[in-house]
């Protein structure tokens, strides 16, 4: 079938967890570099199609779907979007005794990619996370301006972790992005300011990129990566 924004087949089989390929009925109309969203609602992914035999994807898909799923291929370019660094500041310490342990859970609105950072012991109310080159999601164009939920955590050992606030920024279509948002407790108090350095980059299609290039996603992540360190390093000169 072929919509006004994407095409769209259906599964003739169940796809578990892991899996990088997709037996569908009819694909003519899909094309390599596509994002190919499975599902709706909560368990609604998206991947990047990498090739045919019927739909192979790029990664590996993370729920189980079931036969008749509706599988939709977007026509406008897709991009990749990176994050770099967050950095978190002024929680609210949520612990009895001691300081936070503290940890944040990213996840676009429409759940179609989460990630959880490590777990900073003892990090308290002033921390920063940096993040290699695998941490990315792959979106729609067009689905830019989208929102990324921010969820802040405290790690417990012995009993459930304790919310520290919930916040959101719009990541935009900008090449180089700096988000900033105040989250805030159940109650709505003011439990921090975090700030996200991301990366966009508009994705070539699979098709047209050498094997041998380096991906351009990974190159601006590093070239960004290298200007945080850059700047840290004169800040700490400066105040030594």
């Amino acid at each position: 079938n072929v919509g006004d924004q994407y095409v769209s087949t259906y599964l003739n089989s169940d796809v578990h967890p892991g899996s990088t390929t997709l037996d569908v009925g009819d694909h003519a109309s899909f094309e390599i570099g596509m994002i190919v969203e499975i599902g709706e609602g909560a368990e609604k992914e998206s991947h990047v199609l990498l090739g045919f035999g019927s739909l192979i994807l790029a990664t590996p898909t993370r729920f189980f779907h079931g036969a008749g799923t509706q599988i939709r291929g977007f026509k406008d370019s897709a991009v990749t979007i990176a994050l770099v660094k967050v950095v978190a500041t002024n929680l609210r310490n949520v612990e009895v005794f001691g300081s936070n342990d503290p940890y944040l859970v990213l996840a676009l609105a429409d759940n179609s990619w989460q990630t959880t950072t490590s777990v900073i012991s003892g990090g308290g109310a002033n921390v920063e996370w940096i993040f290699d080159s695998d941490t990315k999601f792959d979106v729609n164009e067009s689905a830019l301006p989208s929102i990324l939920n921010i969820t802040a955590m405290d790690k417990n050992s012995f009993r459930s972790d304790s919310i520290i606030g919930k916040g959101q920024v719009k990541v935009l279509k900008d090449a180089n992005q700096q988000l900033v948002t105040s989250i805030y407790g159940s109650k709505g108090e003011f439990s921090g300011e975090i700030t996200l350095h991301l990366v966009v980059i508009k994705k070539k299609k699979v098709a047209e990129l050498p094997l041998s290039q380096p991906s351009i996603d990974h190159i601006a992540v590093k070239l960004e990566k290298e200007a945080l360190e850059k700047e840290a390093l004169e800040k700490a000169e400066k105040e030594a």
